[in-house]
């Protein structure tokens, strides 16, 4: 059984824009959400390179679900493309 995510994606947005912004630093930042400097860091480049979408795959659960109901989908499609 996998683990509940401990900061939902909307926290870590509002972080990386607030670093984005210039208003505080990675350490204020982090300590002001509870994470390690080097986990915000992370989440931060992550969130340069792919925007706000990367964080809806750190959630396992959510990815999974997703895997569930689209793959079906696909599938089908393909079959009726043929």
């Amino acid at each position: 059984m996998g683990r509940n995510a401990k900061y939902t994606e909307k926290i870590k947005i509002e972080a990386c824009e607030k670093y984005k912004k210039g208003k505080a630093s990675f350490r204020s930042i982090a300590q002001e959400v509870g994470c390690n400097t080097t986990v915000f860091r992370r989440w931060y480049y992550a969130y340069l390179e792919n925007g706000e979408e990367v964080f809806e795959f750190y959630n396992y659960k959510r990815l999974q679900k997703n895997l569930k109901t689209k793959a079906p989908m696909v599938y089908r499609n393909m079959v009726l493309q043929v």
